[in-house]
């Protein structure tokens, strides 16, 4: 793995700064692709929470109310 680092360090060192950039847009949108399996987890955890403020066990805040204990 060292060597393929050094080889793409290297590559990366004679981009221009625009071509950097597309690099790293490039590497950012192929790590924001979908994942059914993190999809269906959280969709799981969305309807558990749901039946928790329907059924009294979970109480909900203000957006500024929330905000306002942040951004002290």
């Amino acid at each position: 793995m060292k060597k393929i680092s050094k080889e793409i360090q290297k590559k990366i060192d004679e981009l221009s700064d625009l071509e950097k950039q597309l690099v790293v847009d490039y590497i950012l949108a192929d790590f924001d692709k979908p994942d059914p399996e993190i999809d269906k987890l959280w969709a799981k955890e969305a309807l558990r929470r749901q039946k928790a403020m329907r059924t009294g066990k979970m109480k909900s805040h203000a957006y500024d109310d929330v905000m306002r204990k942040y951004l002290k």
